[in-house]
């Protein structure tokens, strides 16, 4: 029992961070191209800190700032780990694959921001 709280709080800790940073990468970005003003330049229905996960993934597809940050593949697996963020947010025990899935997630977007920012 103790080490699944370890666990889970560790993969509390990643989907965090990799939501921080993937915010953090879409603002330092769009600021960049288009000045202080760069919210009033896109078309979003809710401010950045409000939008659902899947949503700010899908910044990177659709602004051209973005759009060469993450591969094609990549892309895809910060798609795939919605479910897991899901299960740690209604407090589901994750598999060891889906935590060691979540961890290489995790590295892959520190990695781009450590890069970029």
């Amino acid at each position: 029992m103790k080490n699944d709280v370890e666990k889970m709080k560790s993969a509390y800790g990643w989907v965090y961070e990799i939501e921080r940073s993937l915010k953090s990468l879409i603002e330092y970005n769009l600021r960049h191209e288009y000045g202080l003003g760069w919210k009033s330049k896109i078309y979003e229905k809710r401010e950045l800190e409000a939008t659902y996960f899947q949503e700010v993934i899908s910044y990177f597809g659709k602004y051209s700032p973005l759009i060469d940050i993450f591969t094609s593949r990549e892309l895809h697996e910060l798609y795939e780990i919605t479910a897991i963020r899901n299960k740690i947010c209604h407090m589901q025990l994750l598999l060891n694959k889906e935590f060691e899935h979540l961890y290489d997630v995790y590295q892959m977007v520190k990695n781009k921001r450590e890069s970029i920012l």
